[in-house]
């Protein structure tokens, strides 16, 4: 049996004790959404360090989800998926944070500006 892949969503301005509940919920649904396969992405556990936010996904689901979350910057790019990372930021932004996905091994696969966001200006 192969074994799950680990992916970490961190944000960084909480901590696992100071990420209010209701919050945390928040950005796991997001996440569900973002990741897809939904039956074999399972939730591991809450790290220190920032809030780190560890999933496993199912041997049998990491390519389809790898693939989803290199496509969300693509033009072809599905609408949920557009949607998930665009309310992730978003939540992010509203938070003063930053966040990534990375593989455990550290390396990033996908990163959330937040804060950083550029803002667009209107002309008028």
């Amino acid at each position: 049996m192969e074994t799950p892949k680990a992916l970490e969503f961190s944000i960084d301005i909480f901590k696992p004790d100071t990420i209010p509940m209701s919050r945390l919920a928040q950005y796991m649904s997001e996440l569900a959404a973002l990741y897809g396969s939904e039956p074999l992405v399972h939730f591991k556990e809450l790290r220190s360090g920032s809030a780190i936010l560890k999933a496993v996904v199912d041997a049998s689901a990491t390519e389809t989800v790898e693939s989803r979350l290199r496509l969300v910057h693509d033009q072809a790019a599905p609408d949920d998926l557009k949607r998930a990372y665009q309310s992730l930021n978003g939540m992010l932004k509203s938070d003063r944070a930053v966040g990534e996905i990375k593989q455990a091994q550290g390396a990033v696969i996908l990163a959330f500006p937040g804060r950083n966001t550029p803002v667009q200006k209107t002309i008028e």
